[in-house]
Parts: C-alpha cells; sequence; structure tokens
C-alpha cells in the first residue's frame, strides 16, 4: 500500500504539476485514471480525504524547514480527526506530499515536546515517552522494554506475507511511525539485536505469555472497548495468519489472516535509560 500511495502521488505530480494538489476535483479525476478499477476505490476515497485538498498540500508548502516534520504530525491527527479515517494511511500520503515538496523528514528536527524519563522505572509501571502512556514490561541494566499501554491503531499485518521482518506492519513501525518521534526520543530507543535491529517491534508468543501475570492483564483496549492485538510470531496452525493476543487476554497461536485490517497495534521497544 505504500509503494501504491507514493507512486500514485508522484504520478500526479508529473501529469498536472503541483497545482493537482491545490484543486480537489483535478486530484480526484487524475487519481481515478492513475487508480482505476473498483478494487482501488476504498484507497482512492482514502487518499482523497487524507490529503484533503488545499489544506495539506498549502499548510506544508509554507511551513519552514525546520518544523515541517511538526506540521505533518500535526496534519495527520487533525484530518485523521476531522474524517474519521485511519490515522497511518493519513500520514503516509501526507508525508508523501512533504516529500513532494523536496522536505526530508528524517533529517528534521521535531520540535514537539521531549519527555524526560523517570529514573526509577519499575516492571509494571508506567511512563509517558512520544504522545503515548507505555507499561514497563521488563528492566535491564541501562534499558527497559516497554509497550504501548493500549492498541494505538488498528491495520492489516500484510496483504500475504507472515513473516514479521517482510511485513508492511514492520516498515510501517520502522519507517513512518519511528519518524514521528522526535529525534531525541529516536535515540533512546536501542536497536533489538537478534531481530534485524529493529528500534519498534511486536511482542512474540513467548514474551507475551512470559511478560504479563495472567490473561486480565493482557487485556488491551482500543477507544475503550477491548480488543486483540497482533504478535510478530508466525502461527503454528495456518500458514496464511499471523499469532495475536484476545480481546481476553488469551495468547492465540493460531492467530487472524493477516489481510485483517482491524488488527490492534501495540508497539514495543527497548528504551535507554
Amino acid at each position: 500500500m505504500e509503494d501504491t500511495i507514493r507512486q500514485a502521488l508522484w504520478a500526479l505530480k508529473k501529469q498536472f504539476g503541483d497545482s493537482v494538489f491545490l484543486e480537489p476535483t483535478k486530484f480526484k479525476s487524475g487519481l481515478a485514471d492513475i487508480l482505476p478499477g473498483s478494487q482501488n476505490e476504498p484507497l482512492r476515497n482514502l487518499m482523497n480525504i487524507a490529503i484533503g485538498g488545499v489544506d495539506a498540500y498549502s499548510r506544508l508548502k509554507n511551513a519552514s524547514s525546520g518544523n515541517i516534520t511538526s506540521e505533518v504530525v500535526n496534519l495527520t491527527k487533525e484530518m485523521s480527526k476531522r474524517y474519521f479515517i485511519q490515522e497511518d494511511i493519513t500520514g503516509l500520503a501526507i508525508e508523501y506530499i512533504a516529500e513532494l515538496l523536496g522536505y526530508q523528514l528524517q533529517t528534521t528536527t521535531n520540535p514537539l515536546k521531549d519527555n524526560s524519563l523517570p529514573s526509577n522505572v519499575k516492571i509494571g509501571g508506567k511512563i509517558q515517552f512520544g504522545d503515548y502512556i507505555w507499561r514497563v514490561l521488563d528492566v535491564e541494566t541501562g534499558k527497559a522494554l516497554i509497550i504501548t499501554e493500549n492498541i494505538i491503531f488498528k491495520r492489516r499485518f500484510d496483504e500475504k506475507t507472515i513473516a514479521w521482518e517482510k511485513s508492511e506492519l514492520h516498515n510501517y513501525l520502522n519507517g513512518i511511525f519511528k519518524k514521528r518521534l522526535t529525534l531525541v526520543e529516536q535515540g533512546k530507543s536501542q536497536p533489538n539485536v537478534g531481530l534485524n535491529d529493529d528500534k519498534i517491534f511486536l511482542l512474540s508468543t513467548d514474551e507475551a505469555n512470559l511478560l504479563f501475570q495472567d490473561e486480565s492483564d493482557r487485556v488491551a483496549t482500543y477507544n475503550g472497548v477491548a480488543w486483540w492485538w497482533w504478535l510478530r510470531s508466525p502461527p503454528g496452525t495456518y500458514s496464511y495468519a499471523a499469532a495475536a493476543v484476545s480481546g481476553g487476554g488469551t495468547v492465540n497461536n493460531s492467530g487472524f489472516g493477516v489481510n485483517t485490517a482491524s488488527g490492534g497495534v501495540r508497539p514495543a521497544l527497548w528504551l535507554n535509560l
């Protein structure tokens, strides 16, 4: 999906120039030509809403290089809330618009606040890091394993692969999601040695079994409702599914089909103390 969005936006710019992003009607008709067919209709609709015509493009174009990352984050949250659509899709579209304008998000300084960490982080405790509340699952010398207290968005694991390191969700968490942390916050996260040095990842089934006290401790909510969430481990039963934790807190080794868009996501990372 990420490549499709990127290629579609570049094609629109090449065909119509920057003006296409200032004219919603032209944008919509051009997108229909580039992404034809009923199978692309959901993506076309999401992109039309996410970019928001004049709003997103004009604000990004007028942003200074010093605050472009902040503007991308703010626009993503505003558009998602205003139109009730997935924040990750909105973020992809807006970030690629920024790229078209020549901004390099990964090298800019995000002015969002830096959260100081408590010196006495303890297992079971909760800390503020970035925009979320995280639970401390484990503490080792100089670092702590943390996971978001609850599900922060829903997203499919992948279109078809069950391999975590090749999945869309892996790429999203270690790409778009990671870049929304400030540079200082990124520096506080450690690569997970033995897991492709991922800085952000999902728990494995073993970790989900060992690092929580019981089923009730594993229960997580999305918008206040208990919901299931992905694990990175391939299932023991089906070749098209990834393991998960059920809404009741049970580790489900059979899992869910990787193309299930309603899968909850609780990112985890090792944090320098």
